[in-house]
């Protein structure tokens, strides 16, 4: 019989509140972070998507046997582009509703699409259209994989169940990287067991290589893809496909071969150079030309007939491109990465960036009326003088000009006087009177109407008051 171990009562009860206090520590921790997995799915998806790419630059550049091995590949493309579209329109649901910190643990992205009925019917369609092509180039399917999936119990579930029930928003974008893993992964084991490569060819990296010169991954359209391909032996001639396309290279006949590639649209390329026996798959990125406002282009806001300073970023601009900036409804003066916007009429109105007649960008400016814009007297040479040497009203922002008033004569003993003026210029008869008002009278210039420079737009300026 073992020996038993006495403890005092105090030291039971010091015992008993520590267990206590670790179940209460082991609850808040439970109860205080469910959900916290959803957050490393972000970074989950960006490895799925870099997986996917170098995936789908190995597809593109295989060499195939028959029609039906092109149909599955041109197949397997068409379903990863579908999935593209459907990430898309999470993202763009996630943009509209917020979807960020706790509402990545929610499920409202599948709540809504599911109520709609929208979204098992477009994933069926793109599974069926894949398996229909996978199954007529290996007559086998995927049913396990991609129809009804099973779980670890071997239990088997409707597809839109398996991946989509009650799935939280932040997991979407890793399960949509998942159907192209399946698609791209299925497709190349199909291929790498029945394509048999004429020699063995070394795969290497960009950074990997010694034979290619570093090139901009991120290019704008307009701009050229130029790589540099060192050949050293005048009897190897490089082989480069950008995007499955065989593309001309010309050879200096110095060991070298240079690539000048102009993109004509936007998105992901693929790149596979052959030399020899070693071969490298990359990519690149052209993105679409566009003028970024650098103090919050999506709030810009301005006044009729007030400058609108735009300093603007050219870093998504082609180099050497002659660009003009248009609008309808405001004068635009360019110098060097800043507009000058000057609105003509209250509203929305819009910016274009043009190359030619193409339109490259634009950008959305709301313009309101000034409240009452200022005016002094002024004499012929457009300078603010006192009445005497005064040869018109005018306004002191230069869009706007007068084009009636009335002028009102108080005398220090009260008595009034008012006079109607129908153009900006000051009639000998409103002179006549201020010259014989006596001294502490008051000219009051009131009800000035105003007219833009584009003839449309109207406004009041404020009251001019003068102590004679």
């Amino acid at each position: 019989m073992g020996s038993t171990v006495k403890i005092s009562r105090s030291k039971n009860l010091s015992f008993k509140k520590l267990s206590f206090l670790y179940l209460v520590f082991i609850l808040f921790l439970f109860f205080s972070s469910p959900g916290q997995y959803v957050y490393q799915y972000k970074g989950i998806a960006a490895t799925q998507s870099e997986l996917n790419s170098r995936l789908t630059a190995e597809l593109t550049g295989l060499r195939l046997r028959n029609a039906k091995e092109y149909e599955l590949k041109k197949t397997t493309l068409e379903s990863c582009l579908q999935m593209d579209l459907l990430l898309k329109e999470y993202l763009t649901y996630a943009a509209e509703h917020h979807i960020t910190g706790d509402k990545l643990r929610e499920n409202n992205f599948v709540t809504s699409m599911n109520r709609s009925g929208k979204l098992a019917p477009k994933i069926d369609a793109i599974i069926l259209h894949y398996t229909t092509s996978y199954s007529r180039a290996t007559k086998k399917d995927l049913y396990t994989e991609l129809i009804q999936p099973v779980d670890f119990k071997n239990k088997q579930f409707l597809n839109i169940e398996f991946y989509f029930k009650d799935t939280p928003n932040g997991v979407i974008p890793s399960v949509f990287e998942l159907y192209k893993t399946i698609f791209l992964y299925q497709t190349l084991l199909v291929f790498k067991k029945e394509v048999k490569p004429e020699k063995k060819v070394e795969i290497l990296t960009l950074n990997g290589s010694d034979f290619i010169q570093r090139f901009k991954k991120n290019i704008i359209l307009g701009e050229n893809l130029d790589i540099l391909i060192k050949t050293d032996d005048s009897t190897v001639i490089p082989k480069v496909k950008i995007n499955g396309s065989l593309v001309n290279t010309k050879d200096d006949n110095n060991g070298k071969s240079h690539l000048h590639y102009s993109p004509k649209k936007p998105g992901n390329y693929s790149i596979d150079v052959s030399l020899g026996a070693k071969r490298v798959l990359t990519s690149f990125t052209v993105e679409a030309p566009s003028f970024h406002v650098m103090h919050g282009e999506l709030n810009v806001k301005g006044e009729v007939g007030k400058p609108i300073i735009l300093p603007y970023s050219d870093y998504r601009i082609p180099a050497n491109n002659h660009l003009t900036f248009i609008s309808n409804a405001a004068e635009i003066r360019k110098m060097h990465n800043v507009l000058n916007v000057i609105p003509k009429k209250e509203g929305k109105f819009e910016i274009q960036m043009l190359e030619g007649e193409k339109v490259l960008d634009k950008l959305s400016i709301f313009a309101t009326i000034p409240s009452n814009p200022a005016v002094a007297l002024m004499d012929i040479t457009g300078q603010p003088v006192e009445f005497e040497n005064a040869h018109r009203l005018e306004s002191v922002n230069t869009y706007w000009q007068v084009i009636n008033f009335d002028m009102i004569l108080v005398e220090a003993d009260g008595n009034q006087n008012q006079f109607h003026c129908a153009t900006r210029f000051l009639r000998n008869e409103l002179r006549q009177a201020e010259a014989n008002a006596p001294a502490g009278s008051t000219l009051i210039f009131n009800n000035i109407k105003l007219i833009g420079r584009d003839g449309k737009a109207t406004a009041l300026a404020s009251p001019l008051v003068i102590l004679k």
